[in-house]
């Protein structure tokens, strides 16, 4: 009988074999059992519901490639390879740093858009917990401990000393602290750290996490036109976590944005966000580091909204080259000041700033540092994070409920006398 048939044969589920009105019927009480539960969903459905947004990966690895330029127009070029001349690339490339504000909107819309059913999941904080710290400390171990290996041997490419374990320890497991961190952008991983855990409470209670995430977005925003505070308070209360919450606000809004709406949004965020920058450099206007923060963080946010609704819509795609670099953006941001600094004595070994101009010497360090982190991605970090997923990952149910199956698997066992009888391959 087809589909159409349906509405009119009263009988249509007794004239199904039983192995159809058993399917059928365990199709009725999932549906059913889900609705009751809505926080029982898996993992895999939660996945299966959220499209991957291939272009927030091609803004990851732009705003990577941002700050690797900026940190070679500050510091390698004009300091390192060229100090006599001082030479360096167009000031322009010094607003490369704004790609950090970029990695803090797209953290704030990520963990709202992957996250948002978990909260008030408290059997979810355990496998947010090991993907948060998964995705952070693995990767920055394998950076940072060479770094200080090597660092120690080699004075010239490190710190040229062996740090004690009162400087050490806050820099593994990166505790906030006052003085400049080993690996210098590692300072923007501890604002990351804070954010997951205070956004994880939301997972562990919905209400209690979420009045602690406003009281502290508010006293954030106290501090965009406030005085300079001291720390620990201005890393606690700095502009930068405020940029989380825009995140957060993109991912809440990107699906109502129609055609249009997108693509002004679009424009917008980019002209504000290169503004911003331009005024940054050229001082046309004093705005202050916390309104400064708030504008790239916000426009950030309306880039990354604007690129999720077109790419959702059929309207966007994404060079795969480019989201192999967004795949390995992170160990890109975490390698490319200590390869930098180790290829200083290389290339001056082999007389390159002599005769190459500093736009080639950058294009060939930005190349370098690429292809290492992508292989390092590849061959590193990517089997090492899902060794860990699996190693310890959450057990299938931490719920506290029965999940489906197991609920059948009881109601029969309670029902059915014992059989002995040859095994089955039945679960």
């Amino acid at each position: 009988m087809g589909v159409a048939g349906a509405g009119r044969s009263g009988g249509l589920v007794h004239d199904l074999p039983v192995t159809g009105r058993t399917a059928l019927l365990l199709l009725v009480l999932n549906l059913v059992w889900r609705l009751r539960n809505p926080g029982c969903h898996t993992e895999k459905d939660t996945r299966m519901r959220l499209p991957h947004l291939t272009s927030l990966q091609g803004g990851r690895a732009i705003a990577a490639l941002m700050v690797v330029f900026y940190h070679l127009n500050i510091f390698i070029l004009p300091k390192r390879l060229y100090a006599e001349t001082g030479e360096a690339l167009h000031p322009v490339a010094n607003m490369g740093y704004s790609g950090v504000e970029f990695f803090f909107a797209l953290s704030g819309f990520l963990m709202l858009y992957i996250h948002r059913r978990d909260f008030g999941a408290p059997q979810k904080a355990y496998s947010y917990a090991i993907k948060r710290v998964s995705r952070i400390y693995p990767a920055y171990w394998l950076v940072l401990i060479p770094m200080v290996l090597a660092g120690a041997l080699i004075p010239a490419v490190g710190l040229g000393y062996m740090p004690g374990l009162g400087q050490l320890l806050p820099n593994l497991f990166l505790v906030p602290m006052e003085d400049t961190p080993i690996l210098q952008v590692s300072w923007t991983l501890q604002h990351e750290m804070l954010f997951y855990a205070i956004f994880g409470l939301a997972i562990l209670h919905r209400w209690v996490g979420l009045g602690i995430l406003s009281m502290w977005f508010t006293a954030c925003a106290l501090t965009v036109f406030g005085q300079d505070v001291l720390f620990p308070a201005d890393f606690l209360f700095s502009p930068y976590n405020l940029i989380f919450l825009f995140g957060g606000l993109a991912a809440l809004s990107f699906q109502h944005l129609g055609r249009n709406a997108a693509r002004g949004l679009l424009v917008g965020g980019l002209l504000v966000f290169l503004m911003t920058g331009l005024n940054d450099i050229y001082r046309p206007v004093e705005i202050g580091f916390g309104v400064r923060t708030v504008l790239f963080g916000a426009s950030a946010s309306a880039i990354i909204a604007a690129l999720a609704a077109m790419e959702t819509a059929g309207r966007l795609s994404i060079p795969r080259s480019l989201r192999l670099v967004g795949d390995a953006s992170y160990m890109l941001y975490l390698v490319h000041m200590p390869m930098m600094t180790a290829g200083v004595p290389v290339a001056k070994f082999l007389h390159l700033p002599e005769f190459l101009p500093p736009w080639i010497m950058a294009l060939l360090f930005v190349i370098g540092c690429t292809i290492a982190s992508v292989v390092a991605h590849l061959y590193l970090e990517r089997p090492l994070v899902r060794y860990i997923s699996r190693k310890f990952g959450a057990p299938k149910n931490l719920s506290g409920q029965l999940s489906l199956a197991d609920a059948l698997r009881q109601a029969a066992s309670s029902r059915l006398p014992v059989q002995h009888g040859p095994r089955t391959n039945n679960p």
